[in-house]
């Protein structure tokens, strides 16, 4: 689920996301009239949801209240962030997900706490489900399509916190108290925004440093990243610092 010209993370989403798991379907919800080029219209639907106000705390919390119309046929859906570059994994994603889903028992879907809160807890902000989880869960939802329409979710992190409400409102088995599943699957490229400070920079793991040496040597790829970062700057910068961090410069 997308706004403004967080679209334009949508050409990197897809190219390492298909290449990883070229199986998947991928959905992309744009919630404006969509300014990328033809050849990315069959995966987009655009102008999504428009009737919810139109900042980015209230598209990341539709993302978990909406969509049961185009995702209930699937038998299972990541539910993720528009910035990360996915990499193939052993076991893929999709068996990582329903193991621990089976293995804490929380029937139809996959998330843990990352904060305990007063009156509860929030989750994370990458959501796993099953087909199973639309039925038990729309009461709640449609309740919450009420408040975020009526601005309730307008501050950063407010659709985290109602995500861990509407499982608690659907008398779901709660989440595990501790991430025990790495969910983010990919290069989450909110960690390498450009920092005045280097050693702000997280130390990239063993693959991950694979995989983004091989993309910063991706001669398609750092065209779609020059084609993108032509709207969003910061998208150049982003990758242009990734390829510093992992040549060992500054």
């Amino acid at each position: 689920m997308v706004s403004g010209n967080y679209e334009w993370y949508v050409p990197l989403f897809l190219y390492c996301g298909m290449r990883a798991y070229p199986g998947y379907d991928f959905k992309i919800f744009v919630r404006n009239r969509t300014s990328l080029p033809e050849t990315y219209k069959s995966y987009i639907c655009d102008n999504a949801y428009s009737s919810y106000p139109q900042n980015g705390p209230t598209t990341a919390a539709v993302r978990f209240i909406e969509g049961e119309k185009e995702l209930r046929g699937y038998d299972c859906c990541l539910i993720t962030d528009i910035d990360v570059l996915l990499m193939k994994e052993e076991p893929p994603l999709i068996s990582q997900h329903l193991a621990h889903m089976e293995h804490y028992g929380l029937g139809c879907y996959c998330n843990y706490q990352s904060h305990q809160l007063s009156d509860g807890y929030r989750c994370s902000g990458v959501h796993f489900v099953t087909k199973d989880w639309w039925e038990p869960t729309r009461e709640a939802r449609e309740k919450w399509m009420f408040n975020v329409k009526n601005g309730e979710c307008s501050e950063k992190d407010t659709d985290e916190i109602m995500l861990g409400k509407i499982i608690q409102e659907s008398k779901l088995p709660p989440p595990p108290e501790a991430q025990l599943l790495w969910n983010i699957h990919g290069i989450h490229l909110r960690r390498w925004w450009p920092k005045s400070n280097p050693m702000q920079y997280p130390q990239p793991g063993a693959q991950e440093s694979l995989v983004m040496q091989e993309l910063t040597n991706d001669k398609e790829f750092l065209e779609l990243v020059a084609m993108c970062a032509e709207h969003m700057p910061i998208i150049g910068k982003i990758v242009s610092t990734m390829e510093k961090i992992i040549k060992g410069g500054k």
